[in-house]
């Protein structure tokens, strides 16, 4: 299993996001482009940073297209966090919750369209929602493969804390041992949980039996407790 690196580099300003300030967020993004953004990544990089975590968000995917083209970066250690919620609210808001998952499907190769019919039989008429996350990791993970520069690797894949802490807060392990089984099975990959709720986060792992040995989780520590 992959090792986390001591310091990665994260998305939030380059793509219009700070979680203390929305002025600051506004700036930021105006002030910042695809081009600018693909520096302050190789700049990182070369002063230390020694992965890119970012959400799948079009500019971090734009950034990593970029740097794919003119090939700048070696070895890049990508720690991608899925989903990028306010995507696919924008897209269930725009196409139906049925439109949304004709979207997914149609972004999935043959293969995981095979594999998505016979794990489960009938799933998708089902909508038998543990089926459909991992095909909605497998099409992520693809798009991501897509545009990642050709010699990166994925080392961990974190589930955002709109799922991990309904998890926490519904008191159930499934989607969160289906998401570890499925991310180091298939992509040999860190499987990854974004939490706001680290104590309560712990506690139901335990109380469920599950390891968190070999498991990555990402908490804010920062002036707003």
């Amino acid at each position: 299993m992959p090792d986390i690196g001591n310091l990665l580099l994260g998305d939030n300003p380059l793509i219009g996001v700070d979680h203390l300030s929305r002025q600051r967020a506004r700036e930021r993004r105006d002030s910042l482009n695809i081009e600018s953004g693909t520096q302050v990544v190789q700049k990182s990089l070369s002063a230390g940073a020694q992965g890119f975590c970012f959400s799948t968000h079009p500019t971090s995917y734009g950034i990593l297209a970029n740097i794919r083209k003119q090939g700048s970066v070696k070895g890049l250690k990508l720690y991608p966090l899925l989903p990028y919620a306010m995507g696919y609210v924008r897209l269930a808001t725009e196409k139906g919750p049925v439109g949304l998952l004709r979207y997914v499907l149609g972004h999935l190769g043959w293969r995981d369209r095979i594999s998505l019919a016979l794990s489960g039989g009938i799933s998708v008429a089902r909508m038998e929602p543990l089926q459909l996350y991992k095909a909605y990791l497998n099409m992520e993970l693809t798009s991501l493969r897509n545009v990642a520069p050709l010699d990166s690797r994925i080392e961990a894949v974190f589930m955002h804390e709109i799922l991990t802490d309904a998890c926490v807060a519904f008191d159930t392990i499934e989607p969160l041992l289906v998401h570890a089984d499925h991310i180091s099975s298939k992509y040999n990959a860190m499987p990854g949980f974004v939490t706001r709720n680290l104590p309560r986060f712990v506690q139901l792992c335990k109380k469920y039996g599950m390891p968190l040995k070999d498991t990555a989780i990402m908490t804010p520590i920062n002036a707003a407790g």
